[in-house]
């Protein structure tokens, strides 16, 4: 049981909670004083109930799982705990999970990505596994149960980021003009027009589009795994204004989607979906990618990720010099300095504005 316990400040600015429990010193780490004072009263709490498990005795495998459920869980999406679960499931148990926590190594991480890119795994994957493992084992380092982050002595195979293609102008309407009349004209029209992301796409309910205004809004999304939830981030869910040949096309498509539905009868499931399956359920996210690229082989244009016609939707609005924050609030990015980095290549030069600029008043 505890005997004493303190509050300080350190030298590298952190606040530290000591006490004594069990005759062994157990320290918490927090940015401030107040957040390193509720720490503290947490670890005696669990002290006291007799939860607190002997430090050299606890397993990585143990930790995961408190941190998943106290941690985790309370903080990130429901999408993302399941990742994190299945993430810690499938590779670190397996590998690490009986290693007692304080005997864990940066070798051991090292070992697990090496033997994770042997086995033909991703570098993303692999650098998710990287992420899970050290954001847990920084929660150890900040409850006192490890001195140190081992996970930031690794270093996990660099992930290649995908090259980004874009669709010119005569590109976009050849695609139009080969989905046109197919269940994909209005999610084509929409993915070009607004670039909307493929979950916000699929999850796009017509309760949330108004036709009559021209606008829609983006506040869920459908995830891989087939769940609902809400969009990216804060700034996702946004209001977006249509272009009169988008509603068109949206209009048509609610007309076919109604005799669809009056064919299948009982066994139309309503889940009041723009975009469905012939029987009213959510589209599979490998399904949409599947008849995408047979449209675009169709149309003879070259191969591409769904993914893609984002950044050709955000590219053709730059070339038609619309604001930078008006193509950074229709994206739903996190912030302005996101759209101006990802497109930088399409911005074009101000520097012999500026030089004329610059002459008038100086020259």
């Amino acid at each position: 049981m505890p005997k004493k316990s303190n509050v300080t400040k350190r030298a590298d600015g952190r606040w530290m909670g000591r006490a004594m429990i069990d005759g062994k010193r157990r320290s918490v780490y927090a940015p401030t004083q107040r957040e390193a004072e509720q720490k503290l009263r947490a670890l005696l709490s669990d002290a006291d109930k007799g939860l607190t498990q002997p430090e050299e005795q606890r397993t990585l495998s143990v930790h995961l799982d408190r941190w998943l459920e106290d941690i985790a869980r309370p903080r990130v999406k429901p999408s993302t705990y399941r990742s994190y679960a299945l993430l810690i499931k499938l590779y670190i148990k397996p590998a690490l999970g009986t290693k007692r926590l304080q005997k864990l190594t940066p070798g051991d991480l090292q070992a697990l990505y090496g033997a994770m890119s042997a086995q033909g795994l991703s570098a993303n994957t692999v650098g998710r596994v990287h992420g899970v493992l050290r954001s847990s084992l920084r929660h150890a380092l900040d409850t006192g149960l490890v001195y140190r982050n081992v996970s930031q002595a690794t270093r996990p195979p660099s992930v290649r980021r995908h090259e980004m293609h874009a669709l010119d102008r005569v590109q976009a309407r050849k695609l139009l003009g080969t989905a046109k009349g197919t269940r994909y004209e209005a999610m084509l029209a929409l993915a070009l027009s607004t670039g909307m992301r493929q979950g916000e796409l699929l999850g796009l309910a017509w309760c949330a589009v108004d036709l009559e205004a021209g606008k829609l809004r983006v506040v869920r999304q459908l995830g891989t795994d087939g769940i609902f939830s809400s969009p990216k981030s804060r700034n996702s869910t946004r209001s977006i204004d249509l272009n009169p040949s988008t509603v068109a096309a949206l209009r048509e498509h609610k007309t076919r989607q109604l005799e669809t539905r009056l064919i299948q009868g009982a066994a139309w499931e309503d889940q009041g979906l723009v975009f469905c399956t012939y029987t009213g359920r959510p589209l599979g996210w490998r399904n949409v990618v599947r008849d995408f690229k047979a449209l675009l082989l169709k149309a003879e244009l070259p191969e591409m990720r769904f993914h893609d016609l984002r950044h050709t939707a955000a590219t053709l609005m730059l070339l038609a010099d619309t604001p930078l924050h008006v193509v950074s609030r229709r994206l739903g990015h996190s912030s302005i300095v996101l759209t101006a980095n990802t497109y930088a290549h399409v911005l074009p030069s101000q520097d012999k504005d500026v030089a004329a600029r610059m002459e008038a008043l100086l020259g």
